[in-house]
């Protein structure tokens, strides 16, 4: 019998700047992924939310920069790790 499984998962963060430069805005989107025996066979980006900026009411900013900043880690250490592999040769 098959395995399906669905992950929602960050897909876009759009952040639009007034004139002087302070945030007039900001929206998330995300995916939602099906797999199929840890297959993906389905990918559908979901209506973006309102972020909730300040006193804006909206979706958790929080959760979106702890993602970011998560995933902004990672890829420090997978660059890290690039780089010493390259300095040994």
């Amino acid at each position: 019998m098959a395995n399906f499984t669905q992950t929602t998962t960050p897909y876009e963060f759009l952040v639009r700047f007034n004139s002087d430069g302070s945030i007039a805005g900001a929206h998330v989107g995300f995916i939602e992924n099906t797999f199929k025996d840890g297959a993906l066979i389905s990918a559908v980006p979901l209506n973006v939310q309102s972020v909730a900026i300040g006193i804006d009411q909206g979706f958790p900013l929080s959760e979106i920069i702890n993602t970011i900043q998560s995933q902004a880690l990672i890829d420090l250490d997978v660059a890290n790790a690039k780089i010493k592999k390259l300095e040994e040769l």
